[in-house]
């Protein structure tokens, strides 16, 4: 009688540190280490300082542009929009085929709105006809606050180079205003160009002048954020480049 209710106990026993071991809070603190990763000190560092970095790039891009883009031209620039609208999500293009500045002088009231600090006007008219120094003056001056790119022209018709001669000098005179020297670039490269030698095929000529205008722009922007970091001379000889080949203002 006695061995049997001792056996018992210690089957019992046994069953009881079975049961015991299965629930072991220890043996369950080893399964949830194995199915997430520690969250030791490196990790943490690690995954802070790519965190960290990760919103710098994101800020200096967001310096890096402006915040809105107004684009006023000619046929020419109907042929570069599809890819403005690419490179901009805030964009507003006015393109019109045979448009002259003085029209352009015109319509600029109805885009007052973009006359502020943190916008881009791109303007590129001049394939058309003859502008004088005043009227290019009396555009600009609707954009007093914003920032110009002014693309000059290459076109073969006989006021090329006084429209280009007219739009070097207001950009000489004017610290709000880029030129853009499409001139320069497009010069010497008949593949840019439609059989007209003035509209622009959809791949070399259209990339090529949205890549001039895109990289001067996004030049303007650093320049702009670092200016009041950055000595005179060094922003004179970094900022104040051209935006074409070897050209300086």
């Amino acid at each position: 009688m006695f061995l049997g209710i001792t056996a018992a106990l210690l089957i019992l026993f046994i069953i009881g540190m079975s049961n015991s071991s299965t629930s072991s809070p220890h043996v369950k603190e080893v399964t949830q280490i194995k199915t997430a990763p520690k969250k030791n000190s490196r990790t943490i560092g690690i995954k802070k300082s790519e965190e960290k970095e990760r919103k710098a790039r994101e800020k200096a891009a967001d310096q890096k542009q402006f915040h809105q883009v107004l684009a006023i031209g000619d046929s020419v620039m109907l042929d570069i929009a599809p890819n403005l609208e690419k490179a901009y999500k805030q964009i507003t293009i006015d393109g019109k085929v045979g448009r002259q500045m003085n029209e352009a002088v015109s319509i600029a009231p109805q885009y007052k709105s973009f006359n502020q600090s943190d916008a881009a006007v791109i303007i590129e008219l001049g394939t058309n006809g003859y502008f004088t120094e005043d009227t290019l003056k009396a555009f600009i001056q609707n954009f007093s606050k914003a920032h110009i790119f002014l693309v000059n022209t290459r076109v073969p018709r006989s006021w090329e180079n006084d429209v280009n001669a007219v739009i070097q000098r207001v950009a000489d005179q004017d610290q709000n205003v880029t030129l853009v020297d499409w001139h320069s670039a497009a010069t010497g490269q008949p593949s840019y160009f439609q059989s007209d030698g003035v509209h622009l095929q959809k791949k070399k000529g259209s990339d090529t002048l949205t890549q001039l205008i895109t990289a001067s722009i996004k030049k303007k922007g650093m320049c702009q954020r670092h200016h009041k970091k950055t000595s005179r001379m060094l922003v004179f000889f970094l900022c104040r480049q051209k935006a074409g080949p070897y050209r300086y203002r």
